[in-house]
């Protein structure tokens, strides 16, 4: 070879070489960007990576020319990943990836898909630990996640960066409050408070703090004071209304409601509020109140989710989920738990969706009673609807209807080939894609009842209920019948306070007037403030004349087998009305006393028609409220015979369909076959797109 071919061979090996053709490229997208020509400089820049040569400045600037023509947003922020691995020190490099970093956090919160963002709040915080406001927005993510021990270490990080920023002591009173941390999370509060004495967001926490401590005076203060620095908060509305609700004052609260609603027709939360206290108005048309929840529908209502394919086997196992965020110490638990152990598991596979935060004994005991459990606390309505539709679930039961923590928004959009609604809620969800509601025929009689469901009803033979009483309680030796030491007779309702309406304590108060060395005993939550016993006896006083003496009133116990034993010092209970009582009444005759009910003309008012009926205790049902005066006077001269009922009451029970779960088990199952066989024929019919 000669001198100057090999000299041609060696030159072109180095031009051949991949950094010197880098950086021709390099050279070659600078002067195209001097030119404006973005697409000849990213080819430059895609040509020069597609080399194997990893720089800080190419894959800067590839990543300033995707920002600019507002493409491939998730590469912009790996290359600059990449580039700030290279050269961290680099300003404009560290300056340009949290900047993408920032963008991709907003994009990924207002889609709350928080655990998603979680690494990137993460990375963030490890390139500027000292910055208060990156240690307080990976914190928001970690309570939105669930997760508020590790939140509250952020936020009090925070707190040392930057402790005069008020909105960091409140994010850190939330978390304490969701951890049930009561005194921390008032001091975080308060805190608020010394920082900004007129801090709309503070009085409202503080209300909610209260009310959650049973101080309902302090809570319904704390709401007002919030108006008076908003009169326009749609959320201070909102709580008062339910906090004046819980305080059995229906008339002030529905108009908190209203107003609440006048100010944000569209928010979901406050609507299903107003909704739930309709069932509370025994002066509300049936035929009103359906109507005012399909408004529910026409606010939630969107573009149905398209379904995943299922087997179209219509006698295959199927697979039932359960949704609530109340499979805790709750009403809804005491009947789902017996429900769940008496499944047939050849027939269903069953999965639960845990929406709520609250774990406890009854938890465990439930999860048990479930083939697959989901923990979706916090979880996003569109991720629980992608779980829900990747389990492949065919017949999906929610438990909530319009009381707290509900996921209706995401059901209105159709989650599931067959959705039902059941137990928590005693009236319709309003939703057009709500198909099933579960009740039985004592309940809902057919006839007026189907015409103000947007739901079929499908009734249960037996009863829709089966009890199981707490484990706790499960040996609680039932007292004998106080009357018979008393030699007086005591009437008692536990009750939460709104269903103690106007109406129902001045029929109380006539039964004490006419029994006059009768007395009452009521409990509930409400009773431990000293303003709402006032309210409950000065209408006992005005309606009957009853001396206070003769009235008894009790706050919550926390230890259910406690609360129960109070149920030792009552003869006969009193239920509510339009609203009866349903875990209340079903706990009552498990200690011995029968319950007295007023049969209404809806659901909500003929529960405890229906629960009697199962246990053979007709006699206790008055058809109006001039029968249930009567039925109670009576039966508070028959001492003897309560005193025998009350012996036998608990194994009249255990051996009544009430308590029969394989019954209600076998039910619910057939129902749920059929419902899955009518889905698969109307799908069937449904012409091909």
């Amino acid at each position: 070879m000669s001198r100057n071919a090999l000299l041609r061979r060696r030159q072109n090996a180095v031009t051949e070489r991949p950094e010197v053709k880098a950086a021709e490229l390099c050279l070659r997208a600078k002067r195209a960007l001097a030119q404006g020509n973005l697409n000849a400089a990213q080819d430059a820049y895609v040509a020069v990576l597609g080399l194997g040569v990893e720089d800080a400045d190419t894959l800067n600037n590839l990543a300033a020319i995707y920002d600019k023509k507002h493409v491939k947003a998730e590469e912009v922020l790996d290359l600059l990943k990449r580039a700030f691995e290279l050269a961290p020190e680099g300003e404009a490099i560290r300056r340009n990836y949290l900047g993408a970093l920032n963008k991709r956090l907003n994009v990924l919160e207002r889609a709350g898909r928080y655990r998603e963002a979680l690494p990137l709040f993460l990375r963030r915080v490890e390139i500027e630990p000292d910055l208060a406001r990156a240690q307080r927005a990976l914190g928001y993510c970690y309570s939105r996640i669930g997760q508020n021990e590790i939140a509250i270490k952020h936020y009090t990080r925070a707190i040392n960066l930057d402790p005069n920023n008020p909105a960091y002591y409140n994010d850190l009173g939330l978390a304490c409050f969701e951890l049930r941390l009561l005194a921390e999370a008032k001091g975080a509060f308060q805190q608020v408070l010394e920082l900004e004495p007129k801090s709309l967001v503070a009085f409202i926490h503080l209300g909610l703090l209260a009310n959650l401590m049973g101080v309902m005076g302090v809570a319904v203060n704390m709401m007002r004071r919030a108006l008076e620095v908003d009169p326009n908060s749609v959320e201070a509305h909102n709580n008062l209304a339910l906090f004046l609700r819980e305080r059995g004052e229906a008339e002030e609260s529905r108009r908190h409601y209203l107003e609440a609603l006048r100010l944000d027709l569209h928010r979901a939360t406050v609507f299903s509020g107003y909704l739930l206290s309709l069932n509370d108005d025994s002066s509300a048309d049936p035929a009103w109140v359906a109507s005012e929840h399909r408004r529910f529908n026409a606010l939630v209502a969107q573009q149905n989710r398209r379904m995943s394919p299922r087997s179209a086997d219509p006698e295959r196992k199927l697979r039932i989920g359960y949704l609530s965020p109340d499979f805790r110490a709750h009403s809804v638990a005491y009947f789902m738990a017996p429900l769940l152990e008496a499944h047939d598991r050849n027939v269903v596979e069953v999965t639960c969706y845990a929406s709520g935060y609250m774990e406890d004994g009854m938890t465990a005991r439930i999860r048990k009673g479930a083939d697959r459990w989901r923990k979706v606390f916090r979880m996003s309505n569109d991720d629980l609807a992608a779980l829900i539709q990747e389990d492949e679930i065919d017949v999906l039961v929610e438990l909530s209807g319009h009381t707290g923590d509900n996921r209706l928004i995401m059901l209105a959009e159709r989650v599931a080939p067959v959705q039902v609604t059941y137990l928590g809620y005693p009236n319709t969800t309003g939703l057009a894609n709500m198909d099933y509601r579960i009740t039985d025929a004592i309940a809902d009689p057919e006839g007026g009842a189907d015409g103000w469901h947007t739901e079929k009803l499908l009734r249960m033979d037996g009863g829709f209920l089966a009890y199981s009483p707490p484990v706790a309680a499960e040996d609680a030796p039932v007292a004998e019948l106080p009357a018979m030491k008393n030699q007086y007779i005591t009437f008692g309702s536990f009750n939460n306070l709104a269903k103690l309406n106007n109406g129902v304590l001045e029929i109380w108060a006539t039964i004490l007037g006419k029994i006059p060395d009768s007395r009452l005993l009521l409990k509930a939550r409400g009773l431990r403030d000293e303003g709402v016993k006032k309210r409950v006896l000065d209408a006992l006083v005005v309606h009957g004349k009853v001396d206070e003496t003769r009235v008894r009133l009790l706050a919550h116990e926390r230890e259910k087998v406690n609360h129960l034993k109070v149920y030792d010092q009552v003869d006969l209970a009193l239920d509510t009305f339009p609203y009866n009582g349903t875990t209340t009444t079903c706990e009552a005759m498990w200690m011995g006393v029968p319950v007295l009910t007023l049969e209404g003309n809806r659901h909500a008012g003929r529960v405890g028609t229906s629960l009697l009926s199962r246990v053979g205790l007709s006699d206790f049902v008055a058809k109006d409220s001039a029968d249930y005066i009567e039925k109670a006077v009576a039966w508070a001269g028959r001492i003897a015979e309560l005193a025998e009922l009350r012996s036998g009451l608990r194994s009249r029970l255990v051996a009544s369909p009430l308590m029969d779960a394989g019954r209600l088990a076998r039910g619910l199952e057939s129902a749920y076959r059929q419902a899955w066989q009518d889905y698969l024929q109307i799908s069937a019919a449904k012409p091909t797109q």
